[in-house]
């Protein structure tokens, strides 16, 4: 039997997913977070590694999987307020 893979985030891969989730693009994300661009797309590179996506429309696909895991990992989402309901 195949061990599952290990989808926990750390603290900053919280903060970034949760910035992803409302919209906000690399540069973005490295503003809110305070950090260099590099830094933001070594980030989402990781993120796409441990979802196991490859590139093309990537980034969408990180967003619907960390949307759907978000109470699994911890993460909040703007669609989440009950301003979005």
């Amino acid at each position: 039997m195949k061990k599952d893979k290990d989808l926990s985030l750390t603290l900053r891969q919280k903060e970034a997913a949760e910035l992803l989730l409302r919209g906000l693009g690399n540069q973005e994300i490295a503003d809110g977070l305070q950090v260099t661009l590099t830094t933001v797309k070594r980030m989402m590179d990781r993120l796409f590694r441990k979802f196991g996506l490859k590139w093309g429309i990537k980034r969408i696909r990180l967003a619907v999987m960390l949307h759907e895991k978000r109470q699994e990992l911890g993460i909040s989402c703007v669609c989440d307020s009950p301003k979005m309901m």
